[in-house]
């Protein structure tokens, strides 16, 4: 299992724009053949700029629209996906780190204080030499106000298909017939399909949120202009679609 995620971790970084422009770049420099190089810096100056991370991500988030609290229906369980921690980089910070997904435990957690369902479920498995990304979510629910007693987790999933595969007998045992299901909205798409496919008898309400936006650098074409930030926000499309064609095609 391990080895499987791991080569399909390494595939999808060739299949991502910095490694596939990197592996033209190497596959020209080696048959010396230039309109390799140069096709290799057209397709990452494109995939670096906002107007097409833009685009990219849009054909994702535009899927799922973000609803407000007081427009999700009531549920038996709100199910939150890991992605929302890091692991932490000792000596020099002991913690772990929340990423920009973090957002999905706020939501989460407003989710329940609002009353939308009395259980609060987490799947993500675990960090490394670290509790699992659970464990840690499952603290700073607490300490968001939701009582421990109704705080479930799934503490070994590494991969979205792991997380509905493991999560959908634990829901099972619950009584779980509806669920809202909380991941950032880019993710949804692959998150419904993996859900969906690991438990058709359970109803699965999107309930998005931590939509990407880009600051506004302020001068005529900054959106034609290449970024670290886009070009990273590129990468997280293409494995989301990679993910959401690898399940199609029956990939485990």
């Amino acid at each position: 299992m391990e080895v499987g995620v791991q080569l399909l971790k390494a595939l999808t970084v060739l299949l991502t724009p910095l490694g596939l422009a990197l592996t033209l770049i190497l596959i020209g420099l080696a048959l010396s053949r230039r309109s390799l190089v140069f096709l290799a810096a057209i397709w990452l100056w494109v995939w670096s700029t906002p107007m097409a991370a833009e685009w990219l991500g849009g054909t994702l988030e535009y899927q799922h629209v973000i609803q407000p609290i007081a427009a999700l229906p009531g549920a038996d369980a709100i199910v939150i996906l890991g992605g929302a921690v890091d692991a932490p980089v000792p000596p020099w910070f002991p913690e772990p780190n929340l990423s920009a997904a973090a957002d999905r435990i706020v939501f989460g957690a407003k989710l329940w204080h609002a009353g939308k369902a009395p259980l609060v479920f987490f799947s993500g498995g675990a960090l490394p030499d670290q509790p699992s990304e659970a464990a840690v979510a499952a603290e700073l629910l607490v300490l968001m106000g939701v009582p421990a007693n109704a705080i479930a987790q799934e503490g070994e999933s590494r991969t979205t298909r792991a997380n509905a595969a493991l999560s959908a007998p634990l829901l099972r045992a619950r009584g779980i017939k509806r669920a809202l299901l909380v991941t950032s909205v880019w993710h949804l798409p692959r998150a419904l399909q993996n859900f969906e496919a690991a438990a058709p008898d359970i109803e699965w309400i999107a309930a998005g949120c931590d939509q990407h936006t880009f600051a506004d650098v302020g001068f005529v074409g900054s959106r034609l202009m290449p970024n670290t930030e886009a070009l990273d926000f590129s990468r997280k499309m293409f494995k989301e679609w990679l993910g959401i064609a690898w399940a199609r095609i029956g990939g485990s």
